[in-house]
This record gives C-alpha cells, sequence and structure tokens, in this order.
C-alpha cells in the first residue's frame, strides 16, 4: 500500500491529478511492472528471480509538487515473503481444515462402530 501527500498537510489542496507512477525491475534490471496509480493505492508483484529489486515511484507531474512546497511524502506498507496472489487459497485452506476434521470426526466414529461390533461378537 501507498499514500502520496503534501509534506505540508495545511497546504493541502485535493488535487484529482495528483498520482504516482510504480515501476518494480528485478535484479537484472528488466521491468517486472509498470502502472499508473492515483495518489493511493496497492500493487503486488511476483519475483521470479532472487535478489535485490527496485521500486521506483515517481509523480505523475512536478507542477503538482508546487501545492506543497515542493515536497511530497510518500508512505509506505510493504509486505514481502511468500503470500498467497489468489485470495481464494485462503478459503481452500479453511475448507481443507474443516475437510480434515470432519474425516477425523468419520474415522472415530467407524473405530466406536467397529469395536462395537467386537464387543457383540464375544
Amino acid at each position: 500500500y501507498f499514500l502520496l501527500e503534501p509534506w505540508d498537510l495545511k497546504m493541502f489542496t485535493n488535487s484529482p491529478h495528483l498520482g504516482v507512477t510504480v515501476t518494480v525491475r528485478d535484479p537484472n534490471h528488466e521491468v517486472l511492472m509498470t502502472k499508473r496509480y492515483g495518489k493511493f493505492g496497492k500493487f503486488t508483484f511476483t519475483a521470479h528471480a532472487s535478489g535485490q529489486h527496485y521500486l521506483c515511484f515517481q509523480t505523475n507531474s512536478t507542477r503538482f509538487a508546487v501545492f506543497a512546497g515542493e515536497r511530497l511524502k510518500l508512505h509506505l506498507n510493504v509486505h514481502m515473503g511468500e503470500h498467497s496472489i489468489d485470495h481464494n487459497t485462503d478459503k481452500t485452506k479453511d475448507n481443507m481444515e474443516a475437510l480434515e476434521n470432519s474425516l477425523r470426526h468419520l474415522i472415530d466414529q467407524m473405530m466406536y462402530i467397529t469395536r462395537q461390533q467386537e464387543y457383540q461378537r464375544v
């Protein structure tokens, strides 16, 4: 997640044109992604090679920097590591846990029935 805002919030002008272009490069400087956003947004990318990756944030125009006394703040919230991209993956994990619990319960019931049958035979 990121948020771009004027350095001095007292001079804040609610410009709908203020935005950021995000470029991500891999360790070989190959462009993985380039996308234009508004003043806040969220982006993800998948690294196909290990190593240092480069994130470049560029405002869409220097004329908007005048509103902030030629300075802007960029707030970043970065999550790194292995994260599921597909939100259905988390649902699938929950479903698998429910299925495992049901299976354990069925196995326990089968064991109980088997013991009862053995007891009846004796």
